[in-house]
């Protein structure tokens, strides 16, 4: 769906869902700390191990129920929706010093970076209609999660260390801007639900997307899970144990992950344009080494 703003409003509009950023990417806080959790909390493992990576199956559960409202929703409920859950169980996270406490904060933050994450790609789609620019508007986001991601795990390490682990949760305050931003500049954008749209819908024929698709994208995901979440969840606790470094070695460590695919989501436009469809092939196999999130699968 088009949507008609001046420049500056739909600029103030992209900043905004640039920095939802914030709530998608808000695990790699908690990246450089896990052994300080599991430290924490001895007796009781299994919080723990739901603290550390329960909010990526929430994450699952609330992006598949954000898909269904964006059809009966307006966005913005739903933006609004996600990011104040998302702040209230981030920036109160560690308001009590209680594992049972923690995991029901996290459950929070998965369900409302769920929601920011669909609904932000949503309206990079509304606001901009040329492929092409959506495209290199796609890559500035997937450069702001990669960005985001640096700046989350490298100074969660140095709080760690310089302070306490638990003050690490002090980045999450970063959610309040991002709040306010989405509140005065989001637009107010119903779903289509006009005759003809609906007449569409019902009687219009989708053609599958085939077995080509569903291999890459299934690819893409084992892959993903295999080098990239493994690793990521796991290097925390394997360098702190064999002795290799701190919590804020841990920070760097993940830091210097993401920092190339900040540099090539930076140039996915200009990337895109040269290659077109093939621009996903190249995406996917670097995807687990560089920390690229493939815009080009939101942008056709």
């Amino acid at each position: 769906m088009r949507v008609e703003m001046s420049n500056t409003k739909r600029i103030l509009c992209l900043i905004s869902v640039l920095l939802t950023s914030i709530a998608v990417m808000a695990d790699l806080v908690l990246i450089p700390v896990i052994a300080n959790l599991y430290g924490a909390f001895p007796d009781q493992v299994a919080v723990v191990n739901y603290i550390v990576s329960g909010p990526m199956l929430i994450i699952v559960g609330s992006s598949l129920l954000a898909t269904l409202l964006l059809r009966k929703i307006n966005k913005k409920a739903i933006v609004l929706a996600g990011g104040i859950i998302f702040s209230v169980g981030a920036v109160l996270g560690v308001a009590l010093d209680n594992a049972i406490y923690m995991a029901i904060m996290r459950t929070l933050v998965g369900v409302g970076a769920g929601f920011l994450n669909v609904t932000a790609v949503s309206l990079i789609g509304d606001l901009y209609e040329n492929e092409v620019v959506r495209a290199k508007i796609m890559g500035y986001y997937n450069a702001a999660l990669s960005f985001t991601a640096m700046a989350f795990s490298y100074f969660s390490g140095i709080i760690a260390e310089a302070i306490n682990w638990q003050k690490t949760f002090t980045l999450y305050w970063s959610a309040i801007p991002m709040l306010l931003m989405l509140i005065l500049f989001v637009p107010s954008i119903r779903p289509d639900t006009s005759e003809e749209q609906v007449k569409s819908s019902k009687k219009g024929f989708k053609e599958p997307l085939g077995w080509r698709y569903w291999t890459m994208a299934g690819s893409w995901f084992i892959m993903n899970i295999l080098f990239g979440a493994t690793v990521l969840y796991y290097i925390s606790p394997y360098i702190v144990e064999n002795g290799i470094g701190d919590a804020a070695f841990v920070g760097l460590a993940t830091s210097v992950k993401q920092i190339v695919g900040f540099l090539i989501c930076l140039g996915f436009g200009f990337i895109y344009a040269k290659l077109k469809k093939q621009t996903n092939l190249a995406c996917c196999r670097s995807s687990p080494f560089c920390g690229v999130n493939s815009p080009l699968v939101f942008s056709s």
